[in-house]
């Protein structure tokens, strides 16, 4: 398609002799329209260079190489720069004229220079009240006209003053970034701020993916039970080209995920609903895989079968039966296993909600007082007990015993109200610690030493924990340690 019989329509074309076509929106559904001019003479006329966030890039790939010639003139983006005498090399140049304006996000930070592509005027609005919302008002914002042409406009103002009315396209806009708006870190670790997200256990911290797990340029990576979203949108923000796609099956936390991407910019993240196992077969093979939730051996047998060699996986363990999943599958199938851990000194649950940390105490006593035991005679027995809210997951209770043992020594047993014994009996189980029950009644029968109102009110006692250690320690009991 070389000399000119045809030609796609410009604005700034409107004295052309010929015929013309007007470009559609959005731009895909003008491909096939072109193609159809096949064996005629054709000429598309964009702005600047078209293999610049232009439209070559778009067709080339539709067309054989004796089918096309590019005579590129100068870019919007070196028009821009030579105006306002910016050094186009250490500007940030983006073309958003047919993509979500959210893609900006990444790049906003106070001192930072950006020119910028944008379908029209009212794009340039909506890029306005964007960044306003980011807490970068205090931008000054560049309208660019018909850079190079006779109708050539150029209007400064902040990006919080009213825009004007009459802003035409062709246009672009330079931005020169300032305001109490966060940047988004460069680092791994999201800050929870920037997501949308759901009360989470305390051994996830949201956002964190382990150094070793890291993407290089143009990696794919699955990540599995993808919640808020977190790991992907890192794992996008690391390098343009990356590629993710995360598995969910509730519909609730995809939508959430799909807002989260959106909002920090990286739009292009994949969601597939649905089981992971189900669902593998569907997505292109990745060169890492992050399971935030759902692991289970079904889902890691399903890996095994379908990845290639090097692909890495990192888990979130939350439970000691995963860990010991874990453990199990790297015994039997070889790798290399890493065991990480983040610990945070702030409260484990979000504003609002209580911490998902039990409470636990120790009572101890003789204990050949207590049981017939010889290899134990003049020992102390001592009862780890606990009481804690029903939605606390079992590492949260193996985290609060093993701080005990840390700080006590050895744990013979474990007691638990009746009300809160099957997940106690759990930690037993995995510990090989027998637990003693108390009934819930006998709560209010025994003084401690800790004195919570909303413990008195909803149990009877000053603290669940301490009641149960010496209930279960028996007569002549006396509380050790409360945590």
């Amino acid at each position: 398609m070389r000399a000119a019989t045809c030609a796609c329509c410009h604005p700034l074309n409107a004295d052309l002799n010929t015929e013309m076509h007007e470009w559609p929106v959005p731009f895909a559904d003008g491909i096939p329209m072109l193609l159809n001019q096949r064996g005629r003479r054709v000429v598309m006329l964009v702005s600047g260079d078209p293999f610049w966030f232009g439209a070559g890039t778009s067709l080339s790939r539709h067309l054989a190489a004796e089918e096309w010639q590019a005579l590129p003139s100068p870019s919007t983006f070196s028009l821009a720069a030579s105006r306002l005498g910016w050094p186009l090399e250490r500007c940030t140049c983006l073309g958003l004229h047919a993509k979500p304006l959210t893609r900006i996000r990444p790049y906003l930070h106070t001192g930072r220079r950006l020119l910028v592509l944008v379908r029209d005027g009212e794009a340039v609005a909506e890029l306005a009240a964007l960044m306003n919302s980011f807490g970068f008002g205090d931008s000054q914002l560049t309208l660019l006209e018909s850079l190079g042409g006779a109708n050539e406009r150029i209007r400064t103002l902040r990006i919080d003053t009213a825009l004007p009315d009459d802003i035409a396209h062709p246009v672009a806009v330079a931005l020169d970034v300032a305001g109490p708006g966060p940047a988004l870190p460069l680092t791994p670790g999201l800050p929870d701020h920037f997501l949308t997200t759901m009360a989470r256990s305390p051994n996830r911290p949201c956002g964190r993916l382990p150094w070793r797990h890291w993407p290089h340029a143009g990696e794919r990576l699955w990540d599995i039970g993808t919640g808020s979203g977190s790991i992907a949108i890192e794992w996008l923000l690391a390098h343009g080209d990356n590629q993710a796609i995360g598995f969910e099956r509730h519909s609730e936390r995809a939508a959430r995920a799909r807002a989260n991407a959106a909002n920090l910019g990286v739009d292009w993240l994949e969601i597939k609903e649905g089981s992971a196992v189900e669902i593998l077969d569907e997505a292109p093979l990745p060169d890492a895989v992050f399971i935030g939730g759902g692991l289970s051996q079904a889902l890691l047998d399903a890996l095994w079968q379908r990845l290639p060699k090097g692909v890495r996986i990192v888990a979130n363990a939350v439970t000691l039966e995963s860990e010991a999943l874990l453990a199990h599958w790297h015994q039997q199938n070889g790798g290399e296993l890493l065991r990480l851990e983040l610990a945070n000194a702030a409260p484990s649950a979000p504003a609002g909600l209580e911490s998902q940390l039990p409470d636990c105490a120790v009572a101890g006593r003789s204990m050949n007082d207590v049981y017939d035991d010889s290899a134990m005679k003049g020992q102390k027995l001592k009862v780890a007990g606990f009481g804690f809210r029903s939605e606390t997951p079992l590492a949260s209770l193996a985290q609060a015993l093993d701080q005990l043992i840390e700080q006590y020594g050895a744990i013979h047993r474990l007691a638990a109200a009746h009300s809160m014994l099957p997940l106690v009996q759990q930690l037993g189980r995995v510990r090989s610690l027998e637990v003693i029950t108390v009934a819930d009644a006998e709560l209010s029968s025994v003084a401690t030493l800790t004195h919570s109102a909303r413990s008195m009110q909803a149990r009877g006692t000053g603290s669940v924990a301490e009641a149960v250690a010496l209930l279960a320690a028996g007569p002549g009991q006396r509380c050790l340690a409360h945590g």
